[in-house]
């Protein structure tokens, strides 16, 4: 079976540095996610949340192939939907804002004044998911779905639900 294969494909991977450190993953090719449970209970469930998100727009819209353009919405909203948290008995999007991750943007941010929105949105899969960058771009994508859903009182809201729609 597929899953399977996949499965045995992860254990292959075991060197891969994301992999390693991660408790799940998306298999595009037979549209499952597994996970592994790890004794971390919060980054447990924060993989699920991700791994999850990209297994529900898979399974609605045909993304294509990970080409430009694509990365950092893809990943950005997987990031962000682990910022859901529950409050009062009641879900919150955005509430757990990771602040390490965040002050890694914008300590990034500052130190990289020629940084470019318009050339990080155009990366391709593999340069995204490069490991010296991989943190740093899943946190940006994460701060900027964070700034479209929640900047001055949701003012971007509607329009980045769209977009996410539409895309």
């Amino acid at each position: 079976a597929r899953w399977q294969e996949n499965a045995v494909r992860a254990v292959e991977k075991g060197n891969d540095e994301l992999l390693v450190r991660s408790a799940g993953f998306y298999a595009p090719t037979d549209g499952r996610s597994y996970f592994y449970w790890s004794n971390n209970p919060e980054a447990t469930y924060s993989t699920l949340y991700h791994e999850v998100t990209h297994q529900l727009l898979s399974e609605t819209k045909d993304w294509g192939s990970p080409s430009s353009g694509k990365m950092w919405v893809v990943e950005g909203i997987a990031t962000y939907m682990e910022t859901w948290d529950k409050v009062g008995g009641k879900w919150r999007p955005g509430h757990k804002v990771i602040i390490p991750e965040m002050q890694l943007v914008m300590g990034f941010l500052k130190q990289n004044s020629d940084w470019s929105l318009g050339s990080y949105i155009s990366i391709e899969h593999k340069e995204f998911h490069e490991p010296s960058r991989r943190i740093r771009n899943y946190s940006v994508g994460g701060a900027l779905c964070h700034f479209f859903l929640h900047y001055e009182g949701e003012l971007y809201r509607e329009g980045f639900v769209r977009f996410l729609r539409d895309f």
